[in-house]
């Protein structure tokens, strides 16, 4: 994904990047309205929540670590950001069962543990400032190392739903 990095880019070139940087943005929207949508269809066919959510989170972070692996291998930067599109598209599939799996733990401190999940989530945002540059210095200036990087944690997340009880009140919660 050099094009991002190139030098002398136009105006016209910036449009078009700000343009295209909605695109994963819309695809996530879309992504998290039709999973709530279709999960109340996918539990009516399994006949179970758990095996849905779980489902889900494993293929969202799936999907997501696949499509940044794949965005990192276009140098067009339409097809660039459609990959990174559908990468945001799976990330959002796991937010439906994420936020419910809360309700449903927590019982009465389903706010408590809501908060502290986002909390911990935003434990990356924080660090990426940090830790992006000190990765792409290391790799060169080059970009596609840390959108592995993500990618790599992605992974983690699909194989951490595989564990994740997603319906079972922690203890006290009641």
């Amino acid at each position: 994904m050099t094009w991002l990095c190139r030098p002398g880019l136009t105006q016209a070139d910036r449009y078009q990047a700000a343009a295209l940087a909605a695109l994963p943005l819309f695809l996530a929207g879309i992504s998290v309205w039709l999973t709530g949508k279709i999960t109340p269809w996918l539990v009516g066919r399994t006949g179970s929540v758990a095996r849905v959510r779980r489902g889900l989170g494993t293929a969202g972070s799936g999907i997501a670590c696949v499509m940044l692996v794949i965005a990192t291998t276009f140098e067009n930067p339409l097809f660039a950001m459609l990959a990174m599109g559908v990468s945001c598209f799976g990330n959002d599939m796991c937010m439906p069962g994420s936020w419910t799996a809360c309700m449903d733990l927590g019982g009465r401190f389903a706010g408590t543990l809501s908060g502290f999940m986002n909390m911990m989530g935003m434990v990356g945002g924080l660090l990426a400032p940090y830790t992006i540059p000190i990765i792409l210095d290391s790799a060169g200036g080059n970009w596609d190392v840390p959108i592995l990087v993500i990618a790599a944690v992605y992974f983690v997340g699909a194989i951490a739903w595989l564990g994740i009880d997603p319906v079972t009140p922690l203890e006290g919660a009641a």
